[in-house]
């Protein structure tokens, strides 16, 4: 065992230690309100009691630990997972409104278990929002959050969330499907290396796919500010090829605030998509109801 190591094992037992003598001190002190008050023989005897029984523990759990000094940490790791625990449900419960119903459905068992398993390992404030909107989603839509979502959630890091939010800023929605079209970026916005990272995450698939469309495609971007519309003026297929987000990715990204990447990012993509015999318009969305999309009547393109 390195010193370093020991000295703070002792200083944990010297701390642990100190419960001791406090504890006497304050039996002392209400042997002293036992003398000079009114209180009944029944109740200082009984605080007595207490504080003997805390005294008795505290000596106890000090010799505890001078032979197992692995045990105070598992009391301490224990206490942290209760408070990041306690700080997840109370930003899970700002989430609700007053008019949200819950369906009747009770939470699955093991799937709660994973939860509470992660939440209690959770500290970081941005890792806890997620994981707060995960429950609210779980229980407002059973089944939302899988399992392996869960998992991957877990492992994930600060600076692997801020690559997922970054690459999904600039990535687009096509029916139930994300998509990032994979091209470079000015001042290397995004780089191939997130892509691969995300692919390490599970969130996202590194192989290229060919999105195919015969005829008029519609994209929106992540956070339904703008519509990409791609119009096809030949009579057979054309192929873009695109990163698909996985399912893991498209759970995570649906309860995670996003916001758009630089317009000139976004504009840089949606260049991208023409081709030869195609025709690109691009809107800024007022409204999306369902299907139904109301958008402002200027394509910010024009280039056709």
């Amino acid at each position: 065992m390195s010193e370093n190591i020991e000295g703070h094992i002792l200083n944990v037992i010297q701390t642990v230690a100190k419960a001791v003598p406090d504890t006497t001190n304050a039996i002392a002190k209400i042997n002293e309100i036992k003398r000079t008050t009114g209180i009944s023989k029944r109740q200082s005897k009984r605080m007595i009691l207490e504080s003997e029984t805390y005294a008795e523990i505290a000596e106890n759990f000090k010799k505890l630990c001078e032979g197992n000094p692995g045990y105070y940490y598992v009391q301490r790791i224990g206490n942290i997972e209760m408070s990041n625990l306690r700080d997840i449900l109370t930003l899970a419960q700002r989430e609700f409104n007053k008019e949200d119903t819950i369906p009747d459905v009770e939470l699955d068992k093991e799937w709660l278990l994973k939860f509470l398993d992660t939440a209690g390992q959770t500290s970081e404030i941005e890792k806890q929002k997620i994981l707060s909107k995960v429950l609210v989603g779980q229980l407002k839509i059973p089944d939302c959050v899988s399992y392996r979502t869960l998992r991957i959630l877990k492992d994930l890091s600060k600076k692997e969330i801020e690559v997922f939010k970054k690459v999904l800023s600039c990535s687009f929605k096509y029916g139930n499907a994300y998509i990032l079209i994979p091209k470079g970026f000015k001042n290397n916005y995004l780089q191939f290396a997130d892509i691969m990272q995300l692919n390490e995450c599970e969130l996202m698939d590194s192989s290229a796919k060919a999105l195919n469309f015969t005829d008029y495609t519609r994209l929106t971007t992540i956070s339904d500010r703008y519509l990409l519309n791609i119009k096809n003026t030949t009579n057979h297929s054309i192929s873009l090829d695109c990163y698909y987000f996985t399912n893991s990715g498209i759970e995570l990204a649906l309860l995670m605030e996003t916001n758009e990447a630089p317009f000139e990012n976004i504009k840089e993509l949606a260049l991208k998509c023409k081709k030869e015999q195609t025709t690109l318009e691009m809107f800024e969305l007022i409204e999306k109801q369902g299907p139904i999309l109301h958008y402002k009547n200027s394509n910010l393109l024009d280039i056709n």
